[in-house]
């Protein structure tokens, strides 16, 4: 494949994802807001945030599976993709259908719509992997992440503030209906630029292919077996307390949808100086440096919120996540490029996503069962206390349940490709303003010195 046709594949990549930034902001990220707008109980929450990502999953292995049967990955994705979009209708009906037809609506078509883009994953990221060169794998997906994050965060935004005037009006439900419609439409548009791209020849052997069973038995001695199940294990803990933030935050921190909208801009708009910090650095010193660096933020950030309950720290928060999520999510998905070779990406990735969705699902569960029946008082060696919601004992669980998947497969992983040798800290020191502003320092500090006659005397 030539390099202009390459390029021009690259390019319509960026622009299907700036489309796609748009539906999710306007559409994704408010889809656990309508339902609470219809009466959703923190059961239906949980359902609604783990259970269509893990129909989602069960579907990449058949989507690999077809690949590797027809020869071909455009196809695949783009149906998938288009299934995304036209989801969009029925989740529009359900905001006029009776109770309770139109949460039971919504939530059949939440499963569709990640379902088809779960479906997409496996060939789209095989078909990327095969168009980006590694040496800029970094870079062009932290760029690519970044156009993303504008365009989510810039119509996450303008949803917000259209709700809020909605609801003050007395028309929450069409503010719904029209953000929801605008969501439609980004995602046709990205689904136009998704078939620009080439879908470039498709090669495998028989040795190329494995079950899944085949896979699990190689996690002893394989070093993706054991990064996937890492992964595996950090959304597990993530998601025990995760699909929950959002009753959390509107119902018992009472936040109006303005307050909403600002926490998840933040956590969106501090991703974008992320993603360009963190693109190279991984570069440079390889993907599994930068998830112990990001793990740590990641791991530390559920305990933090029982500091404070106003708005201010909140956002904080929520730019923290922003900041190591974003760059942790990158790492993993270089490290899934870099790890596996180019016939095996689209079954590995079905496997992936796969074990990550029974994960997600697993403590969506959890927590939906748990979660309205944590108590708020606790005596702990003869001391009583009170937390302000039980919610706050979740996020204790998540963090030390983050902090023990860190602690048991970050060392037995190792990086894949041959990258400079350097601690975790000595990355962060090289790759930030930290070292010029101490190089500045120690010179100032050396010219004063000599100036002031304590320097060496010439003979």
């Amino acid at each position: 494949m030539d390099q202009a046709t390459v390029e021009r594949s690259l390019d319509a990549s960026i622009k299907d994802v700036a489309a796609y930034g748009i539906m999710v902001g306007l559409g994704e990220t408010y889809l656990s807001a309508c339902a609470l707008h219809l009466g959703a109980s923190n059961v239906v929450i949980g359902i609604l945030g783990s259970v269509p990502l893990f129909v989602g999953a069960c579907l990449q292995p058949l989507a690999a599976n077809l690949v590797d049967r027809t020869g071909t990955r455009r196809r695949w994705y783009l149906s998938g993709a288009a299934l995304q979009a036209l989801t969009w209708v029925p989740i529009l009906a359900a905001l006029v259908l009776p109770s309770p037809l139109d949460l039971w609506v919504l939530i059949g078509s939440v499963i569709l719509y990640f379902g088809g883009v779960h479906f997409a994953s496996p060939p789209w990221n095989s078909t990327m992997g095969d168009l980006v060169p590694p040496e800029i794998r970094g870079r062009y997906f932290g760029r690519r992440t970044a156009t993303m994050i504008v365009t989510t965060g810039l119509s996450t935004a303008v949803a917000g503030l259209a709700l809020h005037f909605y609801k003050e009006g007395g028309q929450e439900t069409l503010g719904f209906g029209l953000v929801f419609a605008a969501a439609l439409v980004a995602r046709i548009l990205s689904v136009s630029y998704l078939a620009r791209m080439a879908d470039p020849p498709y090669h495998r052997t028989a040795e190329d292919a494995f079950t899944f069973w085949q896979f699990l038995r190689q996690l002893p001695r394989s070093n993706f077996a054991k990064f996937v199940f890492f992964v595996a294990a950090l959304n597990f803990a993530a998601h025990v307390s995760g699909v929950y933030f959002i009753v959390y935050f509107l119902r018992e921190l009472r936040f109006t949808y303005w307050e909403f909208m600002i926490s998840q801009f933040v956590l969106v708009l501090s991703q974008i100086p992320a993603l360009y910090f963190w693109g190279p650095v991984a570069d440079r010193y390889g993907t599994r440096k930068v998830m112990v660096a990001t793990g740590l933020g990641v791991a530390l950030l559920p305990i933090l919120f029982l500091a404070s309950r106003s708005p201010v720290w909140v956002w904080f928060l929520q730019a923290w996540a922003g900041v190591f999520w974003s760059g942790f999510n990158l790492s993993a998905s270089n490290f899934l490029l870099d790890a596996v070779s180019p016939p095996k990406r689209a079954r590995c990735t079905a496997y992936f996503n796969l074990i990550v969705g029974i994960a997600i699902l697993a403590a969506g569960m959890i927590g939906s069962a748990v979660v309205g029946r944590l108590p708020r008082h606790y005596s702990v060696a003869g001391f009583d206390f009170t937390l302000f919601s039980g919610f706050w004992m979740l996020l204790v669980v998540s963090f030390l349940l983050r902090v023990l998947a860190l602690c048991f497969f970050l060392p037995r992983i190792r990086e894949v490709r041959d990258v400079p040798r350097a601690s975790v800290a000595e990355m962060l020191f090289r790759s930030t303003p930290i070292k010029s502003v101490a190089e500045a320092a120690v010179d100032l500090i050396t010219n004063v010195w000599r100036r002031n006659g304590n320097g060496e005397k010439e003979p």
